[in-house]
């Protein structure tokens, strides 16, 4: 379902399925998503974007795969670029520890 394009609009998590197309409430749409890796490379790039919305919901169950899935170790050889509320996931999954960052001010 498309949003309204409204800036502080609540739209739930996209389901991602493979071979279908999700489209975000900004109009970004992608398809043929795989399972989060168990492994990166050194050459890998992990990018956590920000999030249309006035918070991070940490409770919803996708936040918390994306968690746990940070906390893994699985990024430790990957360059990690954090967007914006992007920041918010990785503190919370631990790897902003010991370093300084940004955030939008609604989500401090």
């Amino acid at each position: 379902r498309a949003g309204t394009g409204l800036p502080n609009e609540r739209r739930p998590a996209p389901e991602f399925r493979r071979n279908e197309v999700t489209e975000f409430g900004d109009g970004l749409q992608l398809s043929a998503l795989e399972p989060l890796p168990a492994q990166l490379t050194e050459e890998s790039i992990v990018v956590l974007t920000g999030v249309t919305g006035e918070s991070v919901d940490l409770n919803e169950p996708s936040t918390q795969r994306v968690i746990s899935w940070l906390q893994s170790g699985v990024t430790s050889p990957a360059t990690l670029l954090c967007v914006c509320a992007g920041s918010v996931l990785a503190g919370k999954a631990g790897l902003l520890d010991g370093r300084e960052c940004t955030s939008h001010h609604s989500h401090i």
